[in-house]
């Protein structure tokens, strides 16, 4: 299964059956937000990281 597959499983609330949590819905997702959290994660479980563009943070 893919990454994109995972999260289309989510986004639909996953698959109907009696030991379904209650609290398993769907997300509602738009295709973009899709794709965001599915770059998002592969970036995330990679290990790598983008520089980040906030200053740092500087002792007192």
């Amino acid at each position: 299964m893919t990454l994109e597959e995972v999260v289309a499983h989510y986004n639909k609330g996953g698959t109907p059956h009696p030991q379904l949590d209650v609290d398993m819905v769907p997300l509602q997702l738009t295709a973009d937000e899709q794709a965001d959290l599915v770059a998002f994660l592969r970036e995330g479980l990679s290990g790598h990281t983008s520089p980040s563009t906030s200053p740092p943070v500087l002792p007192d």
